[in-house]
């Protein structure tokens, strides 16, 4: 019996321990998972209060609980991100891409950081795999935004030919060829119009530094009434861009603009814009630009005296972009133009400045803008004792709906008031219009 009484308190004594062992050890499970959870949830809140310090420790906790962890190892690449600290950031982020390459988030994080270090070429790899890698609307956004500071939209596809058609109507209530001179025929005409866009890109030269692109763009307006205002233009065009550096950009377009009015030949126009973009900070871009406008104009039935105002327009500016938020952006312009015409009193001086807001919200776009040109002829017109002074405002607003990757529907309302100290040259005008835009 003694024997019996022995070896049942022996099972007893193991049965307890291995109860208590197990016990404790689902405790330490319990209590680690929740150190964990701790960690992250305070290292996010932190990242969005903006004490990076902090939000760096608490990841570095969460991973000492879960070593090599992806969502506290991304985080702690974000937080030493925006913290400043690039080069860490760069580090644990390549740590964890080479673990998951298809996480779509992860490669937004990369493209940003790699982007302010100024390795552009590795940040756009990464920026275009994030947006073909997710549905999330604030991520492809925001990868487009950046995609758009390192290279203008419509340059940044793998293929060399893209190709983009537009289409739909208009309504102009006052149908107005040349607004420069919108007395020419003394009455005020509204009508319907049809339009119709081609325009397409071939980058023919593709180097690390350097790209070359050659294009061609078709307009056609039909109008229900007034046909004498149908408008065809053929423009090709050739583009050059050099990158200098991770934050600087030059180049040069050059344009031919061959228009036809009715049938009847109304301008031919050379433009050269030699340009240069420059990054400030990583959530801006500059830009610099010069041009000149050689325009020869043609008289017709309709406008007689349309030869006087050939000559040559020089414009000098800025364009400033400033990145306001996941899918916003504001932008701010200033244009001086110097206009030389063969008749001096269609030379004039003037001053644009311009402002626009844009921003991406899932499928839709709205763009914002607003204008005002101030234009000072330099001699007196025939038939008048005063030198012309006009003010021109626009004010514009556009809205889009991608229907598909490639396909949207965009309703637009462009409203002018153009002021002059001459009665004669006073007008308004607005154009809504409804298009379908498509992207080959």
């Amino acid at each position: 019996m003694p024997d019996c009484h022995a070896r049942i308190h022996r099972v007893l004594a193991r049965t307890l321990f291995i109860l208590i062992l197990t016990s404790s050890l689902a405790f330490a499970q319990e209590h680690t998972n929740r150190d964990y959870e701790v960690a992250i949830t305070k290292g996010v809140l932190q990242i969005e209060t903006t004490n990076y310090p902090d939000a760096i420790d608490s990841f570095k906790k969460a991973l000492v609980v879960k070593p090599r962890d992806k969502t506290a190892t991304i985080n702690l690449g974000i937080a030493y991100g925006r913290s400043g600290n690039l080069t860490a950031a760069r580090d644990i982020l390549l740590k964890a891409f080479k673990d998951d390459s298809r996480d779509a988030r992860l490669r937004y994080e990369l493209g940003i950081v790699l982007y302010k270090i100024g390795e552009q070429g590795e940040a756009k790899k990464h920026f275009l795999a994030a947006i073909e890698g997710t549905s999330d609307g604030t991520i492809r956004s925001g990868a487009r935004e950046y995609l758009d500071l390192i290279a203008p939209a419509g340059s940044r596809d793998s293929k060399p030919f893209s190709l983009n058609l537009l289409g739909g109507f208009q309504y102009d209530s006052n149908v107005i060829l040349e607004p420069n001179n919108p007395s020419t025929t003394g009455q005020r005409k509204k009508d319907w119009r049809a339009v119709l866009t081609v325009d397409g890109d071939y980058r023919f030269l593709q180097s690390e530094k350097t790209t070359a692109t050659a294009g061609y763009q078709f307009y056609q307006s039909v109008h229900q009434k007034l046909h004498d205002y149908n408008i065809q233009q053929h423009s090709p065009r050739l583009a050059v861009t050099q990158e200098l550096s991770g934050t600087t950009k030059v180049g040069i377009k050059y344009t031919f603009s061959y228009a036809l009015a009715g049938g009847t030949h109304f301008s031919s126009t050379n433009e050269t814009m030699p340009f240069v973009a420059v990054n400030f900070t990583p959530a801006s871009l500059t830009e610099f630009h010069f041009i000149c406008n050689k325009t020869r104009f043609h008289n017709s039935t309709l406008f007689p005296l349309n030869a006087e105002q050939s000559g040559t327009d020089r414009t000098g500016g800025i364009l400033h972009t400033i990145k306001v938020g996941a899918g916003s952006n504001v932008t701010i312009g200033y244009d001086y133009d110097a206009n030389d015409a063969n008749e001096r009193y269609w030379s004039y001086r003037g001053n644009k400045g311009s402002l626009g807001f844009q921003s991406t919200v899932g499928i839709y776009t709205a763009s914002l803008a607003a204008s005002y040109y101030d234009q000072k002829y330099r001699e007196v017109m025939s038939g008048y004792t005063e030198k012309r002074h006009d003010g021109t405002q626009e004010y514009s607003i556009d809205l889009s709906r991608a229907i598909d990757k490639d396909l949207s529907l965009v309703l637009s309302d462009l409203y002018t008031v153009h002021d002059s100290n001459l009665t004669s040259y006073e007008y308004t005008r607005n154009i809504v219009g409804l298009f379908v835009v498509m992207r080959l």
